[in-house]
């Protein structure tokens, strides 16, 4: 990332231009990360197909842009606009993540029936209820 130099307000220096570039690059990378997150939510929610891995991969890489363009930031230099954006990102993940639980929810109890309908098929009988049943009379 070449910009990196412009991540950060320097501390008593750069004066107002770098803390503006600083809070603008924050700006530009909160919006990218939600609109990664957003856009898996919403592909989940709409039950297409979804590469899972190419947006892990976004979103771990988001990540890491945030926490460039957030260090060396003090949370009261941020500003409204960030802050508020920041909250939106927060929201957004939390609706990521619950949409995220039920796909796994739902991906466990088909796994738990895959598994259940293939030892019954495969089964011959010998070790069921029924055939003790049969044995006991």
């Amino acid at each position: 990332m070449g910009g990196e130099a412009r991540l950060h307000a320097i501390p008593g220096g750069g004066g107002q231009e770098s803390s503006t570039a600083a809070v603008h690059v924050l700006l530009g990378t909160i919006e990218r990360l939600r609109q990664v997150v957003e856009a898996e939510t919403l592909t989940l929610k709409e039950n297409k197909p979804a590469d899972l891995r190419d947006f892990n991969a976004r979103k771990n890489q988001g990540l890491l842009e945030l926490t460039r363009a957030m260090r060396g930031m003090a949370s009261e230099g941020m500003g409204d606009e960030a802050s508020a954006r920041l909250r939106a990102l927060r929201a957004a993940l939390q609706r990521n993540s619950e949409v995220l639980k039920t796909h796994v929810d739902a991906v466990q109890e088909i796994c738990a029936m895959m598994a259940g309908a293939i030892q019954e098929a495969e089964s011959d009988g010998t070790y069921t209820i029924a055939s003790r049943r049969r044995d006991a009379r």
